[in-house]
């Protein structure tokens, strides 16, 4: 019989019913409450899931203060851990987005199951040569610019990083002019965070226009170099980034065609082929936020690509206000898959 965990003491067709044992898994996201009827239907149970990914969704603060928020999972491996049976072994994603994994929470315990899990990259037939058609000037042949590097199907983890770039308000670049109007001004003798708040200033809203031009460019390139729209997953971590992706008519034309777009927490059990992540902090003070400092939100991030994760964001940023990504960080800096983007980014591409 399957069902879901809450149907099992509220179905008529259960009434009764008893097993021998009861399988439940994404056991790590079920609250205790919601599990416990499922658990007294059998004689013993199996949860499979991981207590190092996302808890339970908790929206009082009452509930999650009494132990709402902690997974039946959870507590039993903390109380068990000689009942726990880790699977060590993954099939979903490349080597080095594997790595991600293990820097953030596993430590080296999670691994490829096999060479061809472990160096299977991503296919794009049209690499590089189809990028010429994004490129803007007379020099576009010759020049790429920064896309080509993004894109590589031989690098399968690149963090963006967005510390420089100034966009300008050119009248020929819809890319760079909308970008322009989206952040925050700040004085040009400080880093000038590319984060606005819609709203109030204290509750309100935190998106990143700049970071949707250059989400919107990265993947007007994987789809011209051959990549299927429904083969990407763009994520960020803030709803209102979302509504902005949302709201730009091309994002809007690829999601009819397959393209994804979701916060972190409801793409927990899906992957893609590419996944697009927008961090969206960028500020002079170096906040993060805590969204951005949970492991296990991290953890689930990264852990979508099965061949290519692409990162956009502020190295600055994130690596002084988070102490979950800053050894991640440094990790990526080290293994050479960090591009700092030009001020001028932004003017080299055209989207149609």
């Amino acid at each position: 019989v399957g069902v879901t965990a809450l149907s099992v003491p509220r179905s008529p067709l259960l009434a009764g019913q008893h097993f021998d044992v009861v399988i439940i898994d994404e056991a790590g996201q079920i609250s205790q409450p919601a599990i416990l009827g499922a658990l007294m239907a059998a004689d013993s149970f199996v949860l499979v899931g991981d207590h190092m990914q996302l808890p339970p969704l908790v929206t009082s603060a009452a509930a999650d203060e009494g132990g709402y928020g902690i997974s039946m999972l959870k507590r039993l491996a903390d109380k068990f851990p000689q009942s726990v049976a880790q699977l060590a072994l993954q099939y979903r994603m490349h080597g080095d987005i594997c790595r991600l994994c293990n820097d953030i929470v596993y430590k080296g315990s999670l691994k490829c199951a096999n060479e061809n899990v472990r160096s299977r990259q991503l296919k794009l037939g049209g690499f590089p040569s189809a990028l010429v058609a994004c490129s803007i000037g007379q020099r576009s042949q010759l020049f790429m610019g920064w896309l080509p590097r993004i894109i590589d199907p031989s690098r399968p983890v690149v963090f963006v990083d967005t510390d420089e770039l100034r966009p300008q308000t050119p009248s020929n670049n819809s890319l760079a002019a909308e970008a322009s109007s989206m952040c925050d001004k700040a004085p040009s003798s400080s880093f000038r965070g590319l984060e606005r708040t819609l709203g109030n200033r204290n509750n309100g809203n935190i998106v990143n226009g700049t970071e949707v031009a250059l989400v919107r460019c990265i993947v007007h390139g994987l789809l011209e170099c051959g990549l299927r729209p429904s083969a990407i997953g763009v994520i960020s971590p803030f709803r209102a980034q979302l509504r902005m992706f949302d709201e730009c008519q091309h994002f809007q034309k690829w999601k009819r065609s397959g393209l994804e777009f979701s916060t972190i927490d409801r793409y927990q059990g899906r992957d893609k082929e590419v996944i697009i992540l927008s961090f969206v902090r960028s500020n002079g003070h170096g906040r993060s936020g805590r969204l951005l400092d949970d492991f296990r939100r991290l953890n689930v991030a990264v852990s979508r690509a099965k061949r290519k994760l692409v990162m956009v964001g502020s190295f600055k940023t994130l690596h002084t206000g988070s102490s979950v990504l800053r050894p991640v960080l440094d990790g990526i800096k080290k293994r050479q898959s960090v591009d700092t983007l030009p001020g001028n980014s932004l003017e080299l591409y055209s989207i149609f």
